[in-house]
């Protein structure tokens, strides 16, 4: 079977059974989610990402990219959607585990530069929520274009001196 006949095969059977078409494209969306799960994970590690007061913190050049988390001091559980009942268990873990924040920095050589964050977890609800890989990402992504920018000025400045 070529190409063009399998895409008509799979074509057909989602014609003849619309539900299978959407179990597989949510098959699909959540192993392509898990998958860029994985990739800023693997990335996060191998720059010796950590999380500030959860992890040993390393001198900045040797973990240049990291997540900090501040207690939110404004958030209020009461503004979350739900039942009276879901509402006074919230207030009851936030009262006992916290209202946090998380940030997510890079270390630019001198300072820690604060490139994202989000607000509004009781306790450790920011692990593993998808936030903190969102958080990570883009951390990541301001580090390597910090370093490829500071890799150019080094090289026109070497330039610029002969």
């Amino acid at each position: 079977m070529n190409t063009k006949q399998h895409y008509q095969a799979i074509r057909q059977r989602a014609m003849n059974h619309p539900e299978w078409f959407r179990y597989r494209e949510r098959d699909y969306e959540q192993a392509l989610r898990d998958y860029r799960e994985a990739q800023t994970r693997a990335s996060w590690d191998s720059l010796n990402g950590y999380v500030l007061g959860y992890d040993y913190e390393p001198e900045p050049d040797e973990a240049p990219v990291r997540l900090r988390l501040e207690p939110d001091c404004d958030a209020d559980p009461c503004d979350f959607d739900g039942t009276e009942r879901q509402l006074e268990a919230a207030r009851e873990r936030a009262n006992r585990d916290g209202m946090w924040g998380m940030i997510g920095e890079y270390w630019d050589g001198h300072e820690w530069i604060e490139v994202d964050a989000v607000w509004g977890f009781i306790g450790d609800d920011w692990e593993n929520s998808g936030y903190d890989t969102n958080i990570m990402t883009t951390t990541i992504e301001h580090y390597q274009r910090h370093e490829t920018e500071q890799t150019i000025n080094v090289g026109f400045q070497a330039m610029t001196i002969h």
